[in-house]
């Protein structure tokens, strides 16, 4: 079910930056195939992460958990970190492959720059929800907060941003992305809370 529903998201996502025209289109598919490549370590976290937290619960060691939960956000915070300055500071030499317009290899280079600041709460609030939470039996808290920040929150604001108020594919791009950062705090509250435990165990 959340795998269907990030496809669509992911679709529309497309089309309101289609609206921007074929240098926003160049740049975005430009800069997350970049992202992609960069970030497999980071979706990698989050299957590592259920195995440890399912194992670790299966096994009733609930005193453990809330450590291991602790260590691990601490690295995924880490991990986000130099996973940005990565991409950062190789964005200009991967641009520099690609036989591009100007237009376009400006706005990729913004995009990137976006997004190695907002890998950082990808990083963290992924696996600490998909792979903390969701391993702890909280399935239905993720698959609701993907929904209300993606269909709720971002698709909105950012059509509106591209439709109605007619903004820069730069603040678009922002508006797309901004959920990577915003769930960060609804992880660290429900994480830390460790509720997603008993729902588990019950």
């Amino acid at each position: 079910m959340s795998n269907a529903i990030w496809g669509l998201a992911m679709g529309a996502q497309t089309a309101i930056l289609g609206h921007m025209g074929e240098s926003a289109i160049a740049a975005n598919s430009i800069a997350n195939t970049i992202f992609q490549m960069v970030t497999v370590i980071v979706y990698a976290s989050a299957s590592a992460t259920a195995v440890i937290i399912g194992k670790t619960i299966g096994e009733g060691r609930m005193g453990t958990i809330k450590t291991y939960a602790k260590t691990l956000q601490l690295l995924y915070v880490l991990l986000g970190l130099v996973t940005g300055a990565v991409l950062f500071f190789i964005k200009d030499y991967v641009l520099g492959l690609y036989a591009i317009s100007s237009e376009a290899k400006t706005l990729a280079l913004h995009f990137m720059t976006v997004l190695s600041i907002t890998v950082v709460g990808t990083a963290y609030q992924m696996p600490a929800l998909t792979g903390i939470v969701r391993s702890g039996g909280d399935t239905r808290f993720v698959l609701y907060n993907d929904l209300i920040f993606m269909w709720l929150i971002v698709l909105p604001s950012s059509a509106l941003c591209a439709f109605v108020f007619d903004l820069s594919p730069l603040t678009v791009f922002i508006c797309l992305k901004s959920d990577q950062i915003l769930k960060c705090f609804v992880a660290i509250v429900k994480v830390n809370r460790f509720r997603w435990i008993r729902a588990f165990a019950s």
